[in-house]
């Protein structure tokens, strides 16, 4: 949340009966209490190809998910994509996306990006 100035979303593929539940989830877990994410930063798409158009309209930079094809979707409009699973799987697509395997190392991904992208850290 720091390195990103509050400015976190999570843009989730959800019918309407998945929706609700999820809502639930996170009122259940305290979670925008918990990690400080606003609770309106949360978008919820009926197809996953429709989060493409809700990372342009948020300008988001950087994205996490853990399905090969949503990283196919967003390539080219999305800076940074971060694939989370087996490091085993999905080779060819290393050349654009950094791959994952747990929350810590994807943050470390994104830090050193976040660095890369400022300037610091060149060299």
């Amino acid at each position: 949340m720091d390195a990103f100035e509050g400015s976190v979303w999570i843009v989730s593929k959800a019918g309407g009966r998945t929706e609700a539940p999820t809502r639930q989830w996170f009122e259940l877990w305290d979670f925008f209490d918990s990690t400080g994410l606003s609770e309106d930063h949360v978008r919820f798409c009926r197809e996953r190809t429709d989060k493409l158009p809700v990372c342009l309209e948020l300008g988001i930079n950087h994205f996490i998910d853990e399905r090969i094809h949503i990283m196919q979707i967003l390539r080219g409009a999305v800076a940074y994509l971060y694939l989370f699973g087996d490091k085993t799987q999905n080779r060819s697509a290393r050349r654009w996306v950094t791959l994952v395997v747990h929350g810590d190392e994807a943050y470390e991904a994104i830090v050193r990006n976040l660095l890369r992208s400022s300037g610091e850290g060149a060299g």
